[in-house]
């Protein structure tokens, strides 16, 4: 029971990371045509691949292939929220 778990929680997080490497590149490719914000467009590029970072990171440790990534898993963690903060601050 616990395994089909830990199976589904993998499956989420590869389809997270997956979401965000769509993501990233659908806002790469539709950067000529994006609201000029400044480095806006930059910036959240840059929250999608720290996603991305930590998703992938979630699959090695739910995955038990490895847990080495969990301390900068945690940073990164906190930096995109308040990154996130950042941009929905940007929009008002």
């Amino acid at each position: 029971m616990v395994q089909i778990a830990i199976s589904i929680i993998v499956l989420i997080d590869l389809a997270t990371s997956l979401f965000f490497l769509l993501a990233f590149i659908l806002s790469f490719y539709n950067y000529n045509r994006t609201i000029d914000k400044g480095n806006l467009w930059l910036i959240v590029s840059i929250v999608f691949v720290f996603t991305f970072i930590v998703s992938i990171s979630n699959v090695l440790e739910w995955a038990e292939i490895t847990s080495a990534l969990d301390p900068a898993e945690d940073f990164i963690n906190m930096l995109i929220v308040v990154v996130w903060v950042y941009i929905w601050f940007q929009f008002k």
